[in-house]
């Protein structure tokens, strides 16, 4: 489970996104499986092998939780500006528990 939780910017060992042409972010898979398979030049498809399972809310996080995750992946925010935010988690957070 690491690997899903380590940071970015400990995996990548950088602070800056500028060593790639293209950032994707989640939501935008399709445009990327896309421009792979322009560039390829054969067509791309991502397997998913883990679809079952029981889906965790982020409403289901109390606010203290959800402080100490932002706090810990904070330098990810930092890095990944302009494509996720802090503020867009709290929100989502806040409209999962019915306070939006």
């Amino acid at each position: 489970i690491r690997h899903h939780s380590r940071s970015l910017h400990t995996f990548l060992d950088s602070e800056y996104l500028d060593f790639f042409t293209h950032v994707y972010p989640l939501e935008r898979l399709d445009e990327l499986k896309r421009d792979l398979g322009a560039f390829l030049k054969t067509p791309v498809d991502f397997a998913r092998f883990q679809t079952g399972g029981r889906k965790i809310d982020v409403g289901t996080l109390t606010r203290d939780r959800l402080d100490k995750l932002l706090d810990v992946y904070d330098r990810d925010y930092t890095l990944l500006e302009g494509i996720y935010s802090k503020d867009s988690v709290i929100e989502a957070w806040e409209s999962s528990r019915g306070r939006a």
